[in-house]
């Protein structure tokens, strides 16, 4: 599938085949290819809505920047007619508008293809516990997409669609991202308007955005935030980067920790000065995390729990019912830290543009792997959640970038972290980082020929 950016410039310049035609080939390639369990629900009006643009186009009025690019909606995110199920058994509704997000998606000219799988109300970062079954992941069937937008990042990387989006509360748009091997953005926390996404820890959730390409976030960023235009691509001798250096990012897998090395070293090369940065609190994260979105799930799930508790997935529930233990003092003196740490964040980052850090520890696991992880990791919620939650808490720009695949063709990826609310500045050293592994890997390939 074409880049977000290229298929709408194409589409809008009538160089590539019309909205439908582009519709249908997406539609087309992601029933052929749904062993992924990717897609729960494909969208029966996506076709009209696409002859809605074409026509729009035969007119000459002005197309939208994501004029007739298919994507994908997490099946937490309502899209009007279509049910909302969480991936889960408990009756459903069916949306009667769309969601805040996903009517800036069609306002920019976006086509919802269809619903995309997720782990049971987002309440896991495997994606391998639903109603309707496990998500594999493209790269290696058997292995894990990672949760919980486990569909919208396997059907980005199958090349089901351009972009799709997500939800993510401690990483589940940046697991999927990682493990599945897209590009993955979770943006500055209460930014995005939340209206027609269910809930999981209110607090911490926040939709985000999984695409092919820095640039094809950007873009879907940029109209579901109207914010800036697309950004320029940063010049590597003004740019800083802090290289996180605390202990608590040192239990890496192998391939991990040579891709991280790769990442700065590129850097470095470019001219990016790259300096050791240690923040001391990230290990005391995982507790604040913990103690606030499990005191939040209970809420939000509290009336499930009460009368239908047998239809939640087992393991789903089981954690539910452990989240329970968590105490309202435990709750408050977490959100207590979480404000903490957020008024001191201009002192985290100093004089660096962004952070970086890996993403996951280790590449995806095998789909129903509970145990005897890479890097020593004994749970798969640690293993997936604690590098990726800590920036839940924080609240900041997150973006999860592919750095290459391992020995058996598992892609890796580290994160870039922003300052609240300076997404551009992520994304223009996300371009620019995207850039000089594209040419590193294009002179290996030469050399190798």
């Amino acid at each position: 599938m074409t880049s977000v950016g290229q298929l709408a410039d194409d589409i809008r310049s009538g160089s590539t085949t019309a909205s439908v035609a582009t519709l249908q080939a997406a539609n087309a390639v992601a029933a052929t290819n749904n062993r992924l369990n990717a897609w729960l629900t494909m969208n029966a009006e996506a076709e009209s809505d696409a002859q809605g643009i074409d026509h729009e186009r035969s007119l000459g009025i002005k197309a939208g920047a994501l004029s007739g690019v298919p994507c994908g909606i997490k099946d937490l995110i309502d899209v009007a007619g279509m049910p909302t199920t969480a991936g889960s058994n408990f009756p459903h509704h069916v949306a009667t508008q769309d969601a805040a997000v996903v009517k800036l998606l069609r306002a920019a000219g976006a086509v919802i293809l269809g619903k995309t799988a997720t782990h049971e109300f987002a309440f896991g970062p495997t994606g391998d516990i639903a109603a309707t079954g496990p998500t594999c992941n493209p790269h290696d069937p058997t292995r894990m997409s990672g949760g919980s937008s486990s569909g919208s990042g396997a059907a980005v990387a199958a090349g089901h669609v351009p972009f799709a989006l997500g939800t993510d509360t401690g990483g589940s748009v940046r697991i999927p991202a990682a493990l599945c091997g897209t590009v993955g953005l979770r943006p500055t926390s209460g930014t995005l308007d939340a209206i027609g996404v269910l809930p999981l820890a209110p607090t911490l959730d926040t939709v985000g955005v999984l695409a092919s390409d820095v640039d094809g976030v950007s873009r879907v960023w940029a109209a579901i935030s109207q914010g800036a235009s697309d950004p320029v691509m940063a010049v590597p001798g003004t740019v800083r980067v802090g290289l996180i250096a605390d202990e608590f990012y040192s239990k890496v897998s192998g391939d991990v920790a040579d891709s991280m090395k790769n990442a700065v070293h590129t850097l470095c090369n470019a001219g990016v000065v790259v300096a050791d940065v240690t923040l001391g609190w990230l290990e005391e994260s995982i507790s604040v995390y913990d103690h606030i979105q499990c005191a939040e799930a209970v809420v939000t799930h509290r009336q499930r729990l009460l009368e239908n508790p047998e239809l939640f997935q087992n393991e789903v529930r089981m954690r539910l019912q452990g989240a329970q233990r968590v105490q309202e003092r435990e709750y408050h003196s977490a959100l207590t830290r979480r404000s903490d740490w957020q008024a001191r964040v201009a002192e985290y980052f100093g004089d660096c543009d962004v952070l970086i850090c890996p993403t996951s520890p280790i590449t995806a696991p095998l789909i129903g792997q509970r145990s005897g992880f890479d890097a020593g990791w004994s749970t798969a919620k640690e293993a997936l959640l604690n590098f990726t939650s800590p920036w839940s808490v924080l609240g900041v720009p997150a973006l999860a970038l592919p750095m290459g695949k391992n020995a058996v063709g598992m892609p890796m990826s580290v994160q870039l972290l922003g300052r609240p609310n300076d997404e551009q500045t992520v994304f223009s050293i996300g371009l620019l980082l995207e850039e000089l592994l594209r040419a590193t890997n294009s002179q290996l390939e030469r050399s190798s020929q």
